[in-house]
């Protein structure tokens, strides 16, 4: 059974915050929206059954809604962590499933079988210019040729379970900041040589 969670538009005014439902059908599970811009939307569904679509896709700030029923993405798993543009592809990562990425705006999803997560999520993303990050559950994976190719780094070696998953990372200069589930903030720098292989990131 699904649970009624719709997509709704807030419309900010002085006066008050009226919400509109606007789709793309009753009692879907919605776990998660990227915008692309101009109006173009995609909708993420929760776990459904064969028949049922995966994504919606409005072209139109919402109003109206296509179906994407086979486009790659495992059937009894949600999507509901970030999605990440970076070098021409989308990249999501369905629960317990790895990593996903799309090179069409979404219309067909690609396991990347060139990253193992550990059988984990792929809960976070940073990138700047050849280098991607991806943040997992006790550590994260790097690539430094735009996502062909990646080497694991644990965050702190035989603390993996303590930090648990890598909510969030974030590049600023030459310091990667990863917010973890258990509240730990850590940071490494381009002297963490050893550890990172001279990351610049």
């Amino acid at each position: 059974m699904y649970k009624n969670i719709f997509i709704i538009v807030c419309l900010l005014t002085a006066s008050a915050f009226p919400w509109e439902f606007i789709g793309p059908e009753d009692n879907l599970e919605i776990t998660n929206l990227y915008c692309f811009g101009g109006g173009h939307i995609l909708a993420f569904v929760g776990e459904t059954p064969d028949d049922n679509p995966l994504l919606f896709r409005s072209r139109d700030y919402g109003d109206t809604w296509d179906s994407i029923t086979d486009c790659g993405l495992p059937r009894v798993y949600s999507v509901e962590k970030q999605i990440f543009s970076y070098n021409n592809r989308l990249y999501c990562g369905p629960t317990s499933q790895s990593l996903y990425f799309s090179e069409d705006s979404g219309n067909t999803w690609i396991k990347d079988s060139a990253i193992h997560c550990g059988g984990n999520n792929a809960y976070s993303f940073a990138a700047k210019d050849s280098i991607l990050l991806v943040g997992t559950y006790g550590f994260f994976s790097r690539s430094t040729d735009y996502g062909k190719t990646y080497k694991d780094y644990i965050l702190i070696p035989g603390l993996e379970h303590d930090i648990g998953a890598v909510f969030c990372l974030m590049a600023f200069r030459d310091v990667v900041y990863a917010g973890t589930q258990y509240g730990i903030c850590l940071l490494y720098t381009s002297d963490a040589a050893d550890e990172l292989d001279g990351v610049d990131l």
